[in-house]
């Protein structure tokens, strides 16, 4: 796919595009185009940090969509795109001498119990069987004989996306776990449940749920900063070695106190 394709699939911009093309140089200051796509749970702080960025840089053009950070990373490396969103590393498998990665935020998953639930701790294994349904009595995992009430976020939560696509390893979430509607519900849940298992972001914490230390190491931001928390998510942006001027601006916008304060509600800032 080309970058003209891309702007035909998406539906987003084109015609501006072409309207601004057909007027260069007669009417204006010429526009550019800056084509971002990727990981769909970055997508949302995308727009945020594509609405402060066009303001401070009227002319440029930003079309932002999802498709996963593999597609972004493709659609990159056959110059359809200018920045592919990845809300992990890149792997060996996908790697590309050309590719040039920005770190522009981290954030975790917290897996989260009642108070009164005496497990510390689980191993990142046990976590994913728990999901998917083979762990379901909390006897398997050293506290007291009772079926687990996993708890689990409705489709499109960019949240149970990222644990769907970074700790399930192919499995799928449990069918009949409880299904909540937002963080504030699952907390909620979780808080109301004696039995109860479900999981967190990190701008969800709530002091009414116990977290659970994950592969023996606590949540907390020295161990999500440093990745020895293994439910880390650390987001990117990454270029080619040869990006424009456009795509540059953008990352050094990305990198300012103004776009990460857009950004530090939701994540935790890395400049």
């Amino acid at each position: 796919m080309n970058r003209r394709q891309f702007l035909t699939v998406t539906g987003a911009a084109s015609a501006a595009l072409l309207t601004s093309a057909s007027t260069w140089p007669f009417n204006g200051p010429q526009h550019e185009p800056l084509l971002i796509a990727g990981s769909t749970n970055v997508l949302p702080f995308t727009k945020d940090l594509v609405a402060a960025f066009v303001k401070l840089y009227p002319t440029v053009d930003v079309v932002a969509e999802g498709g996963g950070s593999l597609a972004g990373l493709i659609a990159l490396k056959r110059g359809a795109i200018d920045i592919a969103a990845l809300s992990r590393e890149i792997k060996r498998t996908e790697d590309d001498a050309t590719f040039r990665d920005t770190l522009f935020a981290k954030d975790a998953i917290a897996i989260v119990t009642h108070p009164g639930n005496p497990v510390a701790g689980l191993s990142r294994a046990q976590v994913r069987e728990v999901l998917a349904g083979r762990i379901a009595d909390w006897e398997m995992l050293g506290g007291p004989a009772g079926p687990i009430e996993l708890i689990n976020r409705a489709p499109g939560s960019t949240t149970r996306r990222w644990v769907e696509e970074n700790l399930m390893a192919g499995d799928d979430i449990l069918r009949q776990a409880a299904v909540t509607a937002s963080a504030h519900d699952m907390a909620a849940a979780v808080a109301a449940k004696p039995q109860a298992f479900g999981y967190l972001a990190t701008r969800d914490f709530s002091d009414a749920v116990k977290t659970l230390m994950v592969d023996g190491v606590t949540i907390s931001r020295p161990t999500i900063y440093s990745g020895r928390y293994p439910l880390t998510r650390s987001l990117y942006y990454v270029t080619r070695s040869n990006a424009g001027a456009t795509a540059q601006r953008f990352l050094s916008f990305v990198r300012s106190p103004e776009a990460q304060a857009i950004l530090e509600p939701e994540l935790l800032r890395v400049y």
